[in-house]
């Protein structure tokens, strides 16, 4: 048998969980496998947890106490620094694992050397309705295009991999669970195990509950940066790359990433996607903002992905023609509402769509066209700012590459120039 501390590090952070703390730290001491370390730390906590964690004594115990309160993830961080184990397993303070899972997640580690991490499934304590994890890695690679399905104090993992990547980026602050997922995802395998391993608690205190605002914003900007990497990890070479306008609307990204899914991994994707697709379609309605973020202009740029790349049949101008409608009424008779980095967004999806392949000079090419000399107009009655000159010139620059009104855009380019002397012209690359 291997020397106590080499094979597994139970991580387990602890704030003001003395409601519960005795009974997770009990359910981690008494596992049927007990060749780890279990290493605790309070994060100055103002409840009475740090007693709890020391009326337990156990050489397997690593204890120690923020001197401030530093968040859950840089003490998670800081764990994983202290640790020697070979694997790492996840472990909150107000959970409850199971007798066998470290020996269940260990020994099917130790024979699946190809498989990166894993999670399991999980009884819940406060909620009426149980939710099955995906158990494969094709699976799990679809539903993190959408969220997190990792239930985080069920992960064990290889230490290496964690180290590798180092470990939860601290930025996520109520989120750092799901983007950790997806960065182990991008480098190979992971699973959820069929096995139930834990019972998680629901509670309004959780981060999940408490903060639930915040962590859906940090879960945003992790879902988009995931779609994005996925999608041109795996895409066939014969496809374009995305970026964060392909992918501004959630689940338009998630579309494109199962259409991936369905060539390079199982064609069952794709009826999800088309799936997906219909609903999707079904809810657009145009009282939505006019944004490339969850917006209509994010929808947009994504229906154009999808058929200039032969994921979905049809003709470009009557899908987009509700949007192309509504830009066309905004920015003739509502140009007070537009903002600079509205129109900006508006030129850049205008532009795209008079750029499309043949046929060109179709009506609602020309007619997107005159809606771009509108914005330029508006552009040339705009008391400019350094804040917002950028992207408003690089978008003129792009207008003026068209010949679209160049009279204008060359005289508005140049009031440009010759007012902002102070900026680098390098900065104004298109």
């Amino acid at each position: 048998m291997k020397n106590d501390k080499e094979l597994i590090s139970v991580i387990m952070p602890a704030y003001n969980a003395g409601l519960f703390i005795s009974e997770a730290i009990s359910s981690i001491l008494n596992q049927t496998f007990t060749d780890f370390e279990f290493i605790i730390i309070d994060d100055y906590s103002t409840d009475d947890s740090w007693d709890f964690i020391q009326s337990f004594s156990d050489e397997r115990m690593i204890t120690l106490r923020n001197e401030k309160n530093k968040g859950t993830y840089p003490t998670r961080n800081l764990g994983i620094k202290m640790s020697k184990g070979k694997y790492m397993a996840v472990m909150d303070a107000d959970d409850i694992a199971l007798p066998d899972r470290l020996k269940i997640q260990y020994d099917y580690l130790e024979n699946k050397p190809n498989i990166l991490a894993i999670g399991a499934q999980h009884e819940s304590l406060g909620m009426e309705y149980k939710i099955e994890k995906p158990t494969s890695y094709e699976e799990i690679c679809a539903c993190l295009l959408d969220n997190n399905c990792i239930l985080h104090p069920s992960l064990f993992v290889r230490t290496d991999i964690v180290k590798q990547i180092g470990g939860y980026d601290e930025r996520y602050i109520y989120a750092s669970d799901y983007d950790l997922m997806c960065r182990i995802s991008m480098l190979g395998k992971i699973e959820n195990l069929p096995d139930i391993c834990m019972i998680y608690r629901w509670h309004p205190d959780q981060i999940t509950q408490a903060k639930r605002f915040e962590q859906q914003r940090y879960a945003d900007e992790i879902r988009q940066k995931y779609q994005i990497a996925f999608i041109n990890k795996f895409k066939p070479p014969v496809l374009h790359e995305v970026g964060e306008t392909e992918t501004g609307f959630p689940d338009i990204g998630r579309v494109i990433g199962l259409y991936v899914m369905g060539a390079c991994f199982n064609p069952s994707f794709l009826i999800k996607a088309n799936s997906l697709l219909d609903i999707i379609t079904d809810n657009l309605h145009t009282s939505m903002p006019l944004r490339i973020k969850k917006g209509l202009l994010g929808f947009g740029f994504g229906i154009i992905y999808l058929l200039r790349n032969h994921l979905v049949s049809g003709d470009e101008d009557d899908i987009l023609e509700v949007i192309d409608n509504t830009i066309n009424n905004s920015v003739i008779n509502f140009q007070e509402q537009l903002d600079n980095n509205m129109m900006c967004e508006i030129g850049q999806y205008l532009i795209t769509r008079i750029t499309k392949p043949k046929p060109i000079n179709t009506f609602r090419q020309i007619s997107n066209q005159i809606v771009l000399i509108y914005i330029v107009d508006i552009i040339d009655t705009i008391h400019f700012s350094s804040l917002d000159i950028k992207d408003l010139y690089n978008l003129l620059l792009r207008i003026d590459q068209l010949n679209i009104y160049p009279t204008k855009t060359k005289q508005i380019l140049k009031k440009i120039k010759q007012n902002y002397m102070a900026l680098q012209e390098s900065d104004y690359v298109v």
